[in-house]
């Protein structure tokens, strides 16, 4: 209708929708210097009885429209606005989508976007929990290569002192088979310590994602739970 027009008794809608919960006058659609705007024509207490929502929000006053919007009339009634001036939306939108927003609108969780985020939640987790095994990993190799490095250099410096002293033969030979063995000592020890830390922190990580993956059931049984209820 246009704005000099008045809504009223003796007039007839231009679109009749049947239903309880739709007003004699239930909304007005009008257009206004190249845009499209939605208003509810009930107000006061009927605002409790009749709703209008776009894009799954109850609306009160005078609404702009984009090309693409989902308009409900109640809760029966859903129709898509299309502005054929203006190119299509650069998404799809159907029934399905339109529904989700009105049941996500009064409480209703999508279980499909519950497990999704879940697995997104889970796949970061793992990831973190991964970066941080590398970084242990490569701390404890690189303490490894130090103390190699170490006991290397203690081997060159008794050998040098041994060449200093004029050790004999066999000396030398006892005092390098002793570095090499104090060598190969500390070794195997940085080598225990690693596979220790890398298992632990791989416990750790299994723990963590067990854990997880028991919440995630949780929260899935909780939201199939809530949406059972909010359809009593």
């Amino acid at each position: 209708k246009s704005d000099d027009e008045k809504e009223g008794e003796g007039e007839a809608p231009d679109v009749l929708l049947e239903s309880p919960q739709v007003a004699s006058f239930h909304c007005k659609l009008e257009s206004d210097g190249g845009k499209c705007y939605l208003t509810p024509l009930y107000s006061g207490a009927d605002f409790d009885r009749f709703e209008t929502s776009v894009n799954g929000e109850k609306i009160t006053g005078r609404t702009l429209l984009s090309q693409g919007s989902r308009i409900w009339i109640g809760t029966s009634f859903v129709f898509k606005f299309h502005d054929p001036t203006q190119p299509p939306p650069s998404f799809t939108v159907n029934y399905k989508m339109a529904y989700m927003e009105l049941l996500k609108r009064d409480g209703y969780k999508d279980p499909e976007e519950v497990e999704r985020e879940i697995r997104e939640n889970e796949a970061r987790l793992t990831a973190e929990l991964e970066e941080k095994m590398n970084r242990q990993r490569q701390e404890a190799e690189e303490r490894m290569r130090i103390a190699e490095e170490n006991l290397r250099k203690d081997m060159e410096a008794q050998m040098a002192e041994m060449q200093k002293e004029k050790a004999s033969g066999e000396e030398m030979k006892a005092r390098l088979a002793a570095a090499e063995a104090e060598m190969k000592r500390k070794q195997e020890e940085a080598e225990r310590e690693r596979k220790e830390l890398l298992q632990r922190f791989e416990d750790e990580k299994n723990s963590q994602i067990k854990q997880q993956q028991r919440e995630a059931m949780d929260k899935i049984h909780k939201t199939r739970l809530e949406n059972k209820l909010s359809e009593l």
